[in-house]
């Protein structure tokens, strides 16, 4: 199966044992998302009876689970949320961008009115 050019771009990105140990579950992901694991599972499946009998040989078992292959969505998840993160984290810079604007310019202000009260405290004083 590791040698098979149709498989290449899926790989294994965990496995699961249900409790009662009847199943075990693989979850795969694809270059090309669940499209193309869909496309590929009947390659997958064609493989099935001789990945059942090396998990036979080697798990000290009575019985060998029925392997069950599936789409893993948790890396579109998290690829999802990551993208997600990413754009509150720009949106957030872009705030504080923002924000050390408008203090700077209300820093300005703030040392312009300054100016104009101490120019206005030296003609008092000149009067």
């Amino acid at each position: 199966a590791m040698d098979d050019a149709r498989l290449q771009s899926i790989y294994v990105n965990r496995i699961e044992l249900s409790p009662d140990k009847s199943h075990c579950y693989v979850y795969f992901c694809a270059l090309g998302g669940e499209t193309e694991f869909n496309d590929k599972l009947g390659t997958l499946i064609l493989y099935k009876p001789s990945l059942r009998a090396a998990l036979a040989q080697t798990i000290p078992s009575r019985y060998t689970p029925e392997i069950m292959f599936k789409f893993d969505t948790s890396a579109e998840k998290t690829q999802r949320i990551e993208m997600i993160l990413e754009k509150i984290k720009h949106e957030n810079d872009n705030l504080e961008h923002n924000d050390q604007d408008e203090n700077d310019h209300s820093d300005q202000d703030t040392l312009h009115e300054q100016e104009e009260d101490d120019e206005e405290n030296i003609e008092d004083a000149n009067a």
